[in-house]
Formats: C-alpha cells, structure tokens, sequence
C-alpha cells in the first residue's frame, strides 16, 4: 500500500473525528467530556454485564463451540448493518468527496483509501458489538477458540465487506451508465436494504438446521462459514490460502469495477403532494421530497407488506420510523421557515414542523392498522402504535431542535437519530422495570412529552429571537 494512500486513510479518519467534535453542541469542553464519560460508562457496562452472562451459563467446553458458532454465523448481519451505515454516511459528505480530488492521488488510490477506511470502520463497528462476547468466550474457552476467532470472524468480515464494496461499486457505474446516478441516493440504500432483508430471511430459513447441527454435535458451515470448512477438511495451510486469495481477488474486482468519475446526488425528488397552497403546503413539500424521508417511507411501506403476509400479526411499531425522521426537520425545512421568518410564532413554527409528518404517518398508519385488526391485533395495541408513533415524533422534533443536522456533517444526524432512540429505549426500559399501571405508565409518558414539547419550544423561541437581532 503507498504512502499516498495511508495518508489519506488518516486524513479520512481526521475529518470525521473532527466533524464529530465541531458539531454545534459539542463545542463545549464540559459537553465533550460528558459524552465521552457517558458513551465509555454504557460500553464498560455493556462488557461487564457480558462477562457476567458468559461466566454464569458458559459450563463446558461444548456450550463454548456452540456459541462461538452462532457468532460466526451471524456476524454477516452486523457486517452489513455497518456497511449500510458508513455508506450512507459517506453519501452524505459530498464535501469531503470533493476535497479528496484535490490531492495528489489517482482515482484508484482514492478508491483503496476509501475502501481501506470504510473497511476499518466497520470492523471497528463489529468488533464493538460482538467483540465483548467473542473476548468473554475465548477467555473461558481459551487456544481452542483461536482458529473460529479467526477463520469464522475476523476472516469473514474483511472479506464480505470487500465483497459489498464491489456490489456498490458494480452498482454505482451501471447508474452512470444509464443515466440514473443523480439518483443514488435512493436507489444505493433501497438496494442494500434489499440485501439486508434477504440476508434476514436467509438466516431465520436455516437457523432451524445450524440449531440441529449444533444439537448433533456437528459444525455447520453455509456459505459465511466457508473458511472453517477449508480448515476442519483440509488444514491450516489451505484455510489460509483461502482467505489470502479470496481477498486478494475481492480488492481486485473493487479496483475493477470502481467508477472513473464521482457524482452528486440530488437531495430532494419532485413527488405529487395533494397539499399545494400556503405554508403547509410548502411545509409538507419540503419534507415528502427529501431523500431521507422517501427512503423511510419505502421502507415502512415494504417492511408492513412483508409482515403483514406472514401468518400472525405484529404490533407494527415500525410506524415509528417516521416520526424518527423529525431529527431531519429543522434542516429539510429551514428554506422554507426563512421565508416566513417574521410571520411565525414557535408554536406555530412547531406545528408546522410536526404536521407533514402526522399527515404521512395517518396515511400510513389507518390501512395498516386496519389491516392488523382484521388479522386479529387487539384495538388497544392499535392505539398503542399510535401513542408511540406520536411520542417518537415528539422527542425527534426536540433532537431537530437541539441537535439540528448540519448539512455535509453526516455524523450530526448519527447523533440526533442515536440520542432519539436512546431517550426513547431508556424510558421504556425504566417503566419496564418498574412495571407501573397501565394509566400510570401513559400519564408518565404524557408528562415527558409534554416536557419535550415546553423544550422544543423553548429553543425555537430563542433561535427566531436571537436571528431576529442578527439580522435588525
């Protein structure tokens, strides 16, 4: 690998830590500090009581295979769980793309450095999740779970992420080559979903036979496993050599298949909207045409019909997903409030806000809820789905407030979407401990709603105080 490219590896690394740590409400010492002890405090709990788990139910060296192989088998989850992420992410830093073309480095380089980079990324992002369970085992299960460690892990991950980085890049030229590539923002991420939910399904159809497999006292293997196949068939040597060539070909049909041009990508598509008048109007046309929001609500609307087809039925809390995209709302809509600067009140700034996506989420929300009464779903839980849908929007709008996304900064709208999910994922575990009443539980969440809403207006009141001075 050139200098070239380790250089610019270390660039990309530098400019996403330090977008990370410019975002506007991180500024602040005493913020960075604070997040930095809370973010380390959750992980050392989350490997403590991990350790904890492994070291009460682990009893033998048979249980210890057992679970080293799950891991192995479902770690092409996580892999292309991160991948999603950090392509995403990198779709969005449009500026950071253009910089690179400025430096000394030929299109192929700046393709390995990519690949180099998004590939570290992402184990970084595995190892994180997996790693402390992986670590736990092999502390109990010690030299007999290097070679799963290896070979079934570690092996496996840089390749199949090598190989999704192909995928991309196949997919990325032939947009060019017919003439959509202004609309990969799009299609990219409708593409790997695609291969997510068949990755998921893939997985539910054969977890019956590793489950047996395992039961029997035999390794079973599929195609993420290939690497311990060559190893329990053939040995060490071959093993390696596998993994050697598969990856030195994987990098080679990167470097292949990479385009010779980059492209933008358009953040907003002309969709009919029924409303087409006043400030509503406009309000509701600058959210149904962001990609963000276009990519949600596909989505929400194939994850219900996927669902739905299958025997049972489900609280579709999924719904929920749109609301989550409020975290975009202050950005998708700011051209929008400027032009109306001085007409608007914050609360009805915040109606605004919240009203393109109640719109969308009822149009959503009345047929698939229909369709789960007729499959038998209780109207409670209906209602239930609607309660949730609402608080979710709720504390996405207060994060959009707060923590607005900044536009080329992806890692802002990482932070809004993470801090969402966890308010919401803490509260619902503090009334699942506590196991209050029912009416006692939605008076609670009544309450923290409310709050949010004082907030939000709160920082609306003084942002359109404090531009009202700037510009008087």
């Amino acid at each position: 690998m050139s200098t070239n490219i380790l250089r610019l590896v270390a660039f990309l690394f530098l400019f996403f830590r330090r977008k990370l740590l410019v975002h506007s409400a991180l500024r602040a010492k005493p913020a960075k500090v604070v997040l930095l002890c809370a973010v380390m405090l959750v992980y050392v709990g989350y490997c403590g009581f991990t350790f904890i788990i492994v070291s009460n139910m682990v009893a033998n060296e048979d249980v210890i295979n057992v679970l080293m192989q799950s891991i192995s088998f479902t770690v092409s989850m996580w892999v292309l769980l991160f991948f999603v992420i950090v392509r995403v992410l990198f779709m969005k830093a449009e500026k950071l793309i253009e910089l690179t073309h400025t430096f000394p480095v030929t299109n192929k380089e700046r393709i390995l450095a990519y690949t180099t980079f998004e590939g570290l990324t992402v184990l970084i992002g595995v190892l994180l999740v997996s790693g402390p369970l992986t670590f736990a085992l092999a502390w109990r299960g010690g030299a007999s779970t290097v070679s799963e460690i290896i070979f079934g892990i570690l092996a496996q991950v840089i390749f199949l992420y090598l190989v999704l980085e192909a995928i991309y890049l196949s997919f990325d030229r032939l947009l060019q080559k017919i003439g959509l590539s202004r609309w990969r923002s799009f299609l990219i991420p409708c593409l790997f979903s695609t291969i997510f939910i068949l990755e998921y399904v893939y997985l539910s159809n054969v977890s019956a036979a590793v489950v047996n497999s395992i039961l029997d006292g035999n390794s079973y293997y599929g195609y993420t496993r290939y690497y311990v196949f060559v190893l329990d068939h053939y040995g060490v040597f071959w093993a390696i050599l596998a993994v050697v060539l598969s990856i030195a070909l994987a990098i080679a049909a990167v470097l292949i298949v990479a385009p010779n041009e980059q492209y933008g990508w358009k953040k907003f598509f002309r969709i009919p909207v029924l409303i087409k008048t006043g400030m509503l109007g406009c309000y509701t046309r600058a959210v149904v045409r962001n990609s963000e929001f276009l990519l949600g609500f596909a989505f929400v609307l194939v994850i219900s019909i996927v669902v739905l087809s299958i025997p049972g039925y489900y609280p579709p809390y999924w719904l929920a997903l749109i609301s989550l995209q409020g975290v975009y709302a202050v950005q998708t809509t700011d051209p929008v409030r400027r032009l109306f600067r001085f007409r608007l009140s914050g609360l009805e700034y915040y109606i605004y806000l919240a009203l393109p996506y109640l719109l969308v989420e009822l149009l959503l929300a009345i047929p698939i809820l229909a369709l789960s009464v007729v499959k038998g779903l209780p109207l409670l839980e209906c209602l239930k789905t609607l309660f949730m849908c609402l608080f979710s929007l709720v504390c996405a709008l207060m994060i959009s407030v707060f923590f607005p996304a900044e536009r080329h900064n992806p890692f802002t709208v990482l932070i809004g979407v993470a801090t969402a999910l966890s308010f919401i994922l803490l509260m619902a575990f503090v009334v699942l401990i506590w196991s209050p009443p029912a009416i006692v539980t939605f008076l609670l969440w009544l309450l923290i709603g409310g709050a949010c809403i004082a907030y939000s207006l709160m920082g609306i009141e003084q942002t359109l105080k404090k531009e009202y001075h700037a510009i008087s």
